[in-house]
């Protein structure tokens, strides 16, 4: 049988049909190419794009985690001069053959607050006497005793003389500064670590309740022992942590300062009235907004000159009050201020003193 030479098409096979079905292989070899590269490029482009449109909110940590976690520590500098404003209070009954200290005999920290020795911690468990059984230990290792005792049941600090002087004293974080989410340093007995801010709390739960009166404290996300000392990033003193995980202000120490260090007791100056938040008032057979604290119980007649039972405070000193920081708003101001108030639709100012209330 007689063959085709091996460069020749089959003789079934026309040789353009042959030229034809050579050119299809290469122009699917071609599209293949081309979808293969289209693929790749979008699947480039969604990577690109998808961090920002595509992940669910849930994917990324934010300040709202109940549970972040933080590794992060204050540099030395920090931590060796915050140190030199902080006491530990330990139980002597606690020491081991007089010269070691068992695990459970520190009692909590403190902060310093005056050169001659006053220095705050949150302890609530203090009973009158207890001190005479403290030691009270500064960053060097130095021993100190403790001359007096002060507790404030308003904020539950407890006040300590130490007796020494020459101590290097706290300063206090702003208060108006701090906000959800913030982070700070808290210092306990494990050490250092960063935490935030969470919502303010309420802790009345009173209807009606003393216009002076703290109702609202920040929480702070991270579970914290009792009474860990809360710092800003300049080392000033922002609060102590309770038990409940809620910040006992550095303003309520601030003001308290000046009775500690005059009387040796603990004074508070504001406004004695009480009463409750209102959102609106019916007036003249109509609803109105009117944002403020009326006032529901109170010594004095209500006259132009004096604030009175019905009235509605709306500003104290030119400022809206507002019901998370209204204690504040009155500790902060000055001894004689002025306060706008809502009565029978007319707004009147009107001249107030404060008034020993604690």
């Amino acid at each position: 049988m007689k063959k085709d030479p091996p460069h020749l098409p089959a003789r079934a096979c026309r040789v353009d049909t042959h030229y034809r079905l050579r050119s299809l292989r290469w122009t699917v070899f071609l599209i293949f190419v081309a979808f293969i590269s289209g693929t790749a490029a979008a699947l480039s482009s969604v990577a690109w794009l998808a961090p920002a449109f595509v992940m669910p909110d849930s994917y990324y940590p934010t300040s709202r985690d109940p549970h972040p976690i933080s590794t992060n520590k204050p540099d030395s500098l920090f931590q060796h001069q915050v140190s030199q404003k902080v006491l530990k209070i330990y139980d002597q009954n606690k020491k081991i053959s007089k010269n070691f200290y068992d695990k459970d005999s520190l009692l909590f920290g403190s902060a310093i607050l005056s050169s001659d020795g006053w220095a705050v911690a949150y302890y609530p468990q203090y009973t009158v006497g207890s001190e005479k059984n403290w030691e009270v230990v500064d960053s060097q290792g130095s021993y100190y005793g403790v001359e007096s005792t002060v507790y404030d049941s308003i904020s539950e600090l407890l006040y300590i003389k130490i007796t020494g002087q020459g101590f290097r004293l706290n300063s206090f974080s702003d208060w108006s500064h701090l906000s959800i989410g913030n982070n700070y340093w808290a210092l306990s007995s494990d050490g250092w670590q960063e935490v935030s801010l969470m919502d303010l709390i309420p802790i009345n739960k009173a209807s009606a309740q003393l216009v002076w009166r703290p109702q609202y404290f920040y929480s702070v996300w991270q579970d914290l022992d009792e009474g860990s000392m809360l710092f800003d990033s300049k080392g000033s003193l922002v609060g102590v942590v309770d038990g409940e995980k809620m910040l006992r202000p550095a303003w309520l120490v601030e003001g308290r300062i000046n009775s500690l260090l005059d009387l040796s007791r603990i004074t508070y100056y504001g406004l004695d009235w009480r009463g409750y938040m209102v959102d609106g008032v019916e007036f003249e057979g109509k609803w109105k907004k009117l944002s403020g604290f009326y006032i529901s119980d109170i010594d004095s007649l209500a006259t132009t000159s004096t604030v009175g039972l019905g009235d509605v405070i709306l500003k104290i000193n030119n400022s809206p009050i507002k019901e998370k920081f209204l204690a504040e708003q009155i500790f902060s101001a000055p001894d004689i201020l002025t306060v706008s108030i809502w009565r029978e639709g007319v707004e009147l100012e009107i001249e107030v003193n404060k008034v020993k209330v604690f």
